[in-house]
């Protein structure tokens, strides 16, 4: 992302929308450089950019990608990021729950919770962020703060107001679950449409 730009600064943009993936920077100067960084800058290059540059800048990245997934999936005990089951507890005894039984997890009152496709509810050990780093992103998907669904527990949705989506998941058809303006298009993508 370049710095300057004709109607402004770019960090403008982070001031307006959400902006979650590593940035590379460029511009002419080095005054921006803590800007840059406080925008998810994971580099910052002056001009003039070479192609040897770019390609250090892309190493960098790797290199940052790798360090900080194996090591967050091997914190958790986790060899494989996508998990067949999920061990669940109700009451005093634990469940082993198949993945392709699950329709959605949510939090509530700092725990959470697992709905399966029979309308049970259990507790899980782990968070939601948690969760979203060990399920297979073909099949799940974070719906907001909440919640996560899987794939085949979406019934319907339709666009409410400023761009969101009001989501019905299976069995749970009672509860309607909000997506952001910023995720429904991610959203769309996921579900396929």
């Amino acid at each position: 992302m370049d710095i300057e730009l004709n109607d402004g600064v770019s960090f403008d943009i982070f001031k307006a929308v959400s902006i979650q993936c590593p940035v590379i920077f460029t511009t002419s100067y080095d005054d921006y450089l803590l800007n840059a960084f406080d925008s998810n800058g994971i580099d910052y290059i002056l001009k003039p950019i070479s192609s040897e540059k770019i390609k250090q800048a892309f190493e960098k990245y790797e290199k940052m990608k790798t360090h900080f997934q194996m090591p967050l999936l091997e914190n958790f005990g986790i060899s494989n990021p996508s998990k067949d089951r999920i061990v669940a507890k109700k009451g005093i005894e634990y469940y082993s729950i198949p993945i392709n039984q699950i329709s959605h997890f949510y939090s509530e009152n700092k725990l959470t919770f697992l709905i399966n496709t029979e309308n049970q509810r259990y507790i899980v050990d782990y968070t939601l962020s948690d969760l979203e780093k060990i399920l297979n992103h073909k099949e799940f998907f974070r719906i907001n703060r909440q919640c996560i669904t899987h794939v085949n527990a979406v019934r319907k949705f339709k666009s409410i107001d400023k761009g969101k989506i009001q989501l019905t998941l299976h069995p749970d058809s009672k509860n309607n679950f909000i997506i952001s303006q910023e995720n429904a298009s991610s959203f769309k993508h996921w579900l396929g449409k």
